[in-house]
């Protein structure tokens, strides 16, 4: 008796439950996943602005290879933000430029140049990529930061000044079916 009321309670839990299953609710599938990565960390001194003859250079730059072939970002990426972190422990303006160039070396994308004043303590810039310039971003294979050290008083190379520059992505994805 006690094993017939167990069978009869398992087919109703079963029965129960069971309920028409729509597969085609994966037609309308949409996700918009954001994520944030580090792209790139450049750190200046004083003393790379002075050449061993004691003259100052106004422009430094340095390349970084980028890292963004994947089909998941070339699919699916809809917009990308650059985030900026900068400090700025020099007694002078400096402006950043950051340039995307192709696996051919050429220039495909310069962002709008960021002027940061002298003494300036994690101060955060964003420029954002849509479109046209979104595409080229996709295509791009490494990044050069042009550093451009404003007017002034001569450096000091005896005085510690640096200048630290973090930039980050923020991608947002458009994931449909």
């Amino acid at each position: 008796m006690f094993r017939n009321i167990q069978l009869v309670i398992c087919v109703l839990l079963v029965s129960s439950c069971m309920d028409e299953v729509d597969f085609n609710q994966l037609d309308d599938f949409s996700a918009t996943p954001k994520y944030v990565a580090s792209l790139a960390h450049f750190t200046f001194n004083q003393n790379q602005f002075v050449t061993n003859l004691g003259t100052e250079q106004n422009v430094l730059s340095d390349v970084a290879p980028l890292q963004i072939k994947s089909d998941f970002i070339q699919n699916y990426l809809a917009n990308f933000l650059i985030q900026f972190t900068v400090t700025n422990s020099f007694n002078r303006p400096i402006t950043l430029v950051l340039r995307f160039y192709n696996a051919n070396s050429q220039p495909i994308l310069a962002l709008n140049p960021i002027t940061i004043p002298p003494n300036t303590v994690n101060k955060t810039y964003y420029q954002n990529l849509s479109g046209a310039d979104l595409a080229n971003f996709k295509n791009s294979a490494a990044t050069r930061l042009d550093v451009v050290l404003g007017a002034g008083a001569p450096i000091n190379t005896a005085i510690s000044q640096t200048l630290n520059v973090q930039i980050s992505g923020i991608f947002d994805f458009n994931i449909y079916h």
